[in-house]
């Protein structure tokens, strides 16, 4: 009898043991969980926005014939980002970073009776994004959409900027010398509003970037100030 007594109690002790190992287990998996890095990349659409855009910009000393014949247009980039959202408390708010490497830029055209001509900017920057704050609402469970807000801040390490007249290429400038012929501001920051969707590690991510540092203040912009406008399309997978 005590020998089956002593069994019993083993084998109770032994349970408990493997109950606090599994809860232990669970526990740590769900403390882990709490964090999901991601990998993002994706194209950007990319424009210059504010004052200089509008009549007292660019068009302010151009007749209406030729406003008629002169565009302000996107300039496709890239987007190349890794981050982290962290959950906060129990519920799908969460807060995060991100870190990666973009671009930004535009083109103007114009096209005369008699002449015709281009402009472009692509530039390539690092940048960071140092507080997102976003919501993940699940719809089902492999389903939930993900919008976020947050700020960010860019700079500028390299770039080009191209002319061309009558369909051949006139002129080419480098950042240091667009720089020191327009004021060129290679610093950037301002915020971001995006939303997202994902189905279980795979992300689908629309986010919009406005920046509220002046790429520039030049004559030729009639000293309106002009901020970067970026419309990102990106995909991503957790890890």
């Amino acid at each position: 009898m005590k020998k089956y007594l002593l069994v019993a109690v083993l084998a109770i002790f032994g349970y408990s043991a493997q109950a606090q190992l599994v809860q232990s287990t669970m526990l740590n998996i769900q403390k882990e969980k709490r964090t999901t890095w991601y990998l993002r990349v994706g194209a950007s659409f990319n424009n210059p926005a504010g004052p200089a855009t509008g009549d007292d910009g660019v068009f302010y000393n151009m007749s209406d014939e030729e406003k008629d014949n002169f565009s302000i247009g996107n300039k496709l980039g890239y987007d190349l980002a890794i981050g982290f959202q962290r959950s906060i408390g129990g519920s799908g708010l969460y807060w995060g970073q991100e870190y990666g490497f973009g671009s930004r830029g535009a083109q103007v055209s114009f096209k005369g009776e008699y002449d015709e001509y281009k402009s472009s900017l692509m530039a390539h920057n690092v940048k960071i994004a140092p507080f997102i704050l976003g919501y993940r609402i699940g719809l089902t469970d492999m389903i939930s959409i993900d919008p976020h807000v947050g700020c960010f801040l860019s700079y500028d390490y390299f770039g080009k900027g191209k002319m061309e007249e009558d369909g051949e290429e006139d002129d080419n400038m480098d950042l240091s010398e667009i720089n020191d012929e327009y004021g060129y501001q290679s610093f950037d920051g301002g915020l971001q509003v995006g939303v997202g969707v994902w189905y279980g590690r795979l992300n689908l991510d629309l986010t919009y970037q406005r920046g509220f540092v002046s790429v520039c203040d030049c004559d030729d912009l009639n000293n309106k100030a002009v901020y970067s406008s970026n419309f990102m399309v990106r995909l991503g997978v957790s890890f």
